[in-house]
């Protein structure tokens, strides 16, 4: 049986048990705290103040065969695009270069340190052109509980540039207040 841990008294039990926390360590209000008291090093000390301060981080995935996994990728999706609709949804489920970049190290490991749990990848949806999506925000369609333990994690398959799809994100702006549908007075479509 876990001792009891009483966060008051020890910033570090957020650390030693996160699930005491209903909302990730980087977005407390206590977070400068916990991060001293975190033992993390400055590497990831850096990336959670960034993520933190932002929302988002850039990660390098240090994989040599990264380009051989997404010409992979991109070469056995191509056929399964639908008319009219640019992606296909769950293809870790059939593709194992899709599932490994789902549940690439760096970002589970990166996931873990942020957020104090231990992340489970439950989507992939694949692109073969940019949506050109106005600015949206993803919390009516999904979210955990409690509220803010959900990440999107974007993996671009080729070189990305302004003229091509690239994905755009607020700085700061996971820091807004949520709104779902019944804020909105709506009823979403559950048709699909």
């Amino acid at each position: 049986m876990t001792s009891p841990i009483d966060p008051r008294e020890d910033p570090r039990a957020f650390f030693q048990r996160p699930e005491l926390m209903a909302l990730p360590w980087v977005e407390s209000p206590f977070f400068e705290q916990l991060l001293v008291n975190s033992g993390l090093p400055e590497s990831q000390q850096d990336q959670a103040r960034r993520f933190s301060r932002d929302g988002l981080l850039t990660l390098e995935l240090g994989d040599e065969q990264f380009q051989d996994t997404a010409g992979r990728i991109i070469a056995r999706l191509a056929d399964r695009y639908p008319e009219g609709n640019r992606r296909v949804a769950e293809a870790w489920t059939f593709h194992e270069d899709v599932r490994g970049l789902a549940g690439h190290p760096i970002v589970i490991d990166t996931l873990r340190m942020l957020y104090g749990r231990e992340p489970l990848p439950f989507q992939t949806l694949n692109f073969d052109a940019g949506t050109q999506q106005l600015g949206h925000s993803d919390v009516v369609h999904f979210y955990a509980r409690p509220r803010r333990f959900m990440c999107g994690v974007w993996i671009a398959l080729e070189d990305i540039d302004g003229d091509n799809g690239p994905l755009f994100y607020y700085p700061g702006s996971h820091r807004l207040p949520e709104y779902d549908f019944s804020d909105l007075g709506l009823k979403p479509d559950i048709s699909e």
